[in-house]
């Protein structure tokens, strides 16, 4: 853990006398890495609680597909994030599911570095897709994108 320009930032300790004092981090930088380099829990709380502040990447898409459609395609676009070279296309870094609609995969494509192209197979019928993208997908891995859900309904 690197720990940087601590001397303008400052903890206010308060002791049972209800005395309060400010302490810059830098005079407890020490003692607050010993901690955290003990405790592999404490790391991992500390690390969580980072990533429950960063945005996830937002999937959104305009396309539609209808129950019939034929071999449909989804164009997705993403903000708070790009996608990456390569790895964008890798199915293995998509979590996709098809659900009732009996589509299979058939590709991934990198249109842009905010757009993506997901092609099936298949004539579909009434159910819900969802897709979500690994983080390996994006320029930015820190964390997965949110779940992007797709309604196919009867004609």
């Amino acid at each position: 853990m690197n720990i940087k320009n601590t001397d303008s930032i400052s903890i206010l300790i308060a002791n049972s006398g209800n005395q309060k004092k400010y302490h810059p981090v830098s005079e407890l930088k020490a003692d607050i890495l010993a901690d955290v380099e003990a405790d592999a829990a404490f790391q991992d709380i500390i690390i969580q609680g980072v990533l429950s502040k960063v945005a996830a990447p937002v999937l959104t898409t305009e396309s539609t597909i209808i129950g019939q459609d034929v071999n449909p395609a989804i164009a997705i676009e993403i903000t708070k994030n790009t996608f990456i070279e390569g790895d964008s296309e890798n199915a293995g870094n998509w979590i996709i599911d098809f659900g009732k609609t009996d589509l299979i995969l058939n590709t991934i494509a990198k249109l842009s570095a905010t757009e993506m192209r997901i092609t099936t197979t298949g004539t579909a019928k009434v159910g819900t897709i969802r897709i979500l993208a690994l983080k390996a997908c994006f320029d930015a891995p820190i964390v997965d994108s949110n779940v992007l859900e797709i309604e196919v309904p009867k004609i």
